[in-house]
């Protein structure tokens, strides 16, 4: 029977000898953050050092980010993951290997991860100047927003939606800044991203989002002089837009909601439930007598 170190070098040598754009890679390195444990650093360290592979590197850099997109690591642990992920990076010109590296950074709480990744700002790869948004969603800090706010600009829809997606969340702020580049893009062309605005000036009940709200609403009709009866939703940004009525409806009580709100209302006594963020929009246009949840007559 093999080893431990001998199942971890044949492990790393799958990691390092698989393709960095499948699922086998992720994979493997999810394996390996399992068996390498408490020296994960140390081993990940090593992978990175001069005179390895792209490939070697990568992996090690890899292991240094992730797993968790949410958690990042902090104090120490943080500062030495960063030491070698910058050691990694620095004069990178493999794909993979930056892209991993700016990922890795992203999972670190360092003061020198955002002035790294701003000079990613422009950077060729839209993947990249994708995952800066996922770098610096979330972080309460002035140079978080920034990257942001520039990115909410990008070329990319998919790099301007996840921008504004982070940008939208009430914890990122509230500040002139922000709410201009949402309002910016309340006009943007593609749809998912003029929601993602549309969400976060609703969150901040800001009434300039009011019209746009409505009329993406008045939309689910999809051209019938009223609501239909069965479901509205015939897609996520539906829903979405449902979810968007609801609460533009109890932040603004503007009247017009008021069919859009009695057919959700009717949606919602057959399924024996009215949801909270719907109560609170009846009641603001409907009024009170409507929020109670009634039985069959």
């Amino acid at each position: 029977m093999p080893s431990t170190d001998e199942q971890l070098e044949s492990l790393v040598a799958m990691a390092v000898g698989s393709d960095p754009e499948t699922d086998e890679f992720f994979e493997l390195s999810d394996q390996l953050r399992t068996a390498l444990g408490p020296g994960l650093v140390d081993s990940a360290t090593q992978l990175v050092a001069p005179g390895r592979s792209v490939r070697e590197r990568t992996v090690g850099v890899e292991l240094l980010g992730g797993p968790s997109p949410v958690e990042r690591h902090v104090g120490a642990e943080a500062s030495r993951r960063v030491d070698a992920i910058l050691g990694a990076l620095e004069g990178a010109q493999d794909a993979h290997l930056v892209i991993a590296s700016v990922s890795a950074l992203g999972h670190c709480e360092d003061p020198r991860v955002l002035p790294t990744l701003w000079d990613f700002r422009d950077h060729p790869s839209e993947e990249v100047r994708n995952l800066l948004t996922f770098a610096a969603g979330g972080r309460p800090d002035d140079q978080a927003v920034e990257l942001l706010l520039t990115l909410t600009r990008d070329a990319s829809s998919w790099v301007r939606d996840w921008a504004t997606h982070f940008l939208s969340y009430p914890a990122t702020g509230d500040t002139p800044e922000i709410r201009t580049a949402l309002l910016d893009r309340l006009s943007d062309d593609d749809r998912e991203v003029r929601l993602e605005a549309m969400g976060g000036l609703t969150e901040r009940r800001d009434m300039r989002a009011l019209e746009p709200v409505l009329e993406e609403v008045l939309s689910l009709k999809n051209g019938a002089e009223s609501f239909p009866g069965d479901a509205l939703a015939s897609s996520i940004d539906d829903l979405e837009v449902i979810l968007l009525g609801w609460d533009m409806a109890a932040a603004s009580g503007d009247p017009r909601f008021a069919a859009f709100l009695e057919a959700e209302r009717k949606r919602a006594v057959a399924q024996g439930e009215i949801p909270d963020r719907l109560r609170a929009a009846i009641r603001s246009v409907l009024g009170d007598e409507r929020v109670e949840l009634e039985g069959p007559r």
